[in-house]
């Protein structure tokens, strides 16, 4: 069985992007250093909300099974079907 948390933590990343960008927005003028480290953070969390909750064709964690049927399958295609 999947945990609530294990089948919903990629819409915190979600929630995490949302109130990142309003941040981000917000202190638009200050454009530091800091302010593109955070935007890298809020940036990487759109990702995880992408890859992981629903990708843009509206699949729910396509990640795994189009990572599988893509290069990685013909680069482990022995090892995988050894065990």
């Amino acid at each position: 069985a999947v945990s609530w948390f294990e089948k919903n933590w990629p819409f915190f990343s979600w929630a995490i992007f949302l109130f990142g960008s309003g941040v981000l927005a917000a202190l638009w003028r200050v454009r530091d250093r800091r302010w593109y480290g955070w935007l890298s953070v809020v940036m990487y969390c759109l990702h995880q909300s992408e890859e992981h909750a629903y990708d843009l064709r509206g699949w729910r964690y396509a990640f795994v099974p189009s990572l599988n049927l893509g290069p990685i399958a013909e680069i482990y295609k022995e090892i995988c079907a050894g065990s």
